[in-house]
């Protein structure tokens, strides 16, 4: 026998605007230098693991940052209530196309896998081929909201309908240790006014100093903002009440609180037999699911829960080998 080395999967469940505690961790596991040997995300999990993989976190991030309520209203003003949800999309898969560029998910430097569910059978569907933006855009479509995609003769929607944190998709991709990211289960009280929320706990790259952020975020807010002055201020009202959690849910509230209960009890369920070997689980749970004017408190609380598990990290990292036997794969 001889040793060799283990892979370690990352797993980045769905969870919305709460995803956006994907990045800190991501950071941390960087910072730790934890080797990733593969990338399986459902829904928001899926974009931040395509984020990963082609090395634009960083640039996610300087656009995530600036995004407050009004600005997240940009993706919604599209509605024009197509048949088969309130959102086309297309502002999304734009900016998305901007950051990810061209790529197919067979060239990428790492294994990637993105997790849909095709709505006409209800089976899972792991994405591991083709357009990556394409691939993300299935993975995100939450039902009713946004518009399904289209593929090989299946109708996609979110894959967090039936495998919300596929640890199953890393194993099945050969990973020997796997790390989830889960972030649906808690509902933490979290206090906006007290560190590490109200100051940023990382201190990144200027924007100028990242190839191609400076442009892309220019351009992206300037479009955002240029949309917005076309709104009838009165329009922001309804919206303002949407994003405060003490209001009367509106329609997306229903929706995307629905979809978690759901999102929820399949976790669970998946949990008992489909554990993975370290589940960080940051304290994001209070947000709303379309609230991505979170950022900064996100990106903080998933990156303070990584280095939470810092000396459980790189104990996976040093003890990282494994006894092969010719004949054995």
């Amino acid at each position: 026998m001889k040793p060799t080395e283990k892979k370690i999967g990352l797993v980045l469940g769905s969870g919305a605007a709460r995803g956006l505690a994907h990045l800190g961790v991501i950071k941390a596991l960087k910072e730790l230098e934890v080797p990733i040997h593969c990338v399986a995300g459902t829904s928001i999990g899926a974009l931040m693991g395509a984020v990963f993989v082609a090395d634009k976190c960083e640039m996610l991030e300087e656009l995530a940052l600036e995004i407050d309520w009004k600005r997240s209203l940009y993706f919604f003003v599209e509605m024009n209530f197509p048949r088969s949800g309130l959102i086309d999309g297309v502002k999304i898969e734009r900016l998305l196309r901007d950051i990810l560029e061209d790529r197919a998910i067979e060239r990428l430097p790492i294994p990637y896998r993105a997790v849909a569910t095709d709505i006409l059978t209800g089976n899972e569907v792991v994405i591991d081929r083709g357009d990556l933006v394409k691939a993300v855009r299935a993975s995100i479509a939450i039902p009713g909201i946004f518009t399904p995609v289209c593929r090989d003769g299946q109708v996609l929607l979110d894959g967090g309908l039936v495998n919300p944190l596929p640890v199953s998709v890393a194993r099945a991709m050969g990973a020997d240790e796997v790390i989830a990211v889960e972030i649906n289960l808690g509902m933490a009280d979290i206090d906006m006014t007290d560190p590490p929320y109200a100051q940023p706990v990382m201190e990144d790259q200027p924007t100028e100093d990242l190839p191609g952020v400076a442009g892309i975020k220019d351009r992206f807010l300037r479009q955002v903002n240029e949309q917005i002055e076309n709104i009838d201020s009165n329009v922001f009202d309804p919206i303002r009440k949407w994003f405060d959690r003490e209001s009367t849910p509106h329609v997306f509230d229903i929706l995307t609180r629905t979809i978690r209960i759901m999102e929820n009890q399949v976790t669970l369920r998946r949990l008992e037999n489909e554990a993975p070997d370290l589940l960080i689980q940051p304290e994001v749970g209070a947000y709303e699911s379309l609230d991505f004017s979170i950022a900064r408190a996100g990106i903080a609380e998933g990156y303070r829960a990584a280095m939470d598990m810092q000396e459980d990290l790189l104990a996976l990292v040093h003890s990282k080998t494994s006894w092969w036997k010719p004949g054995n794969g």
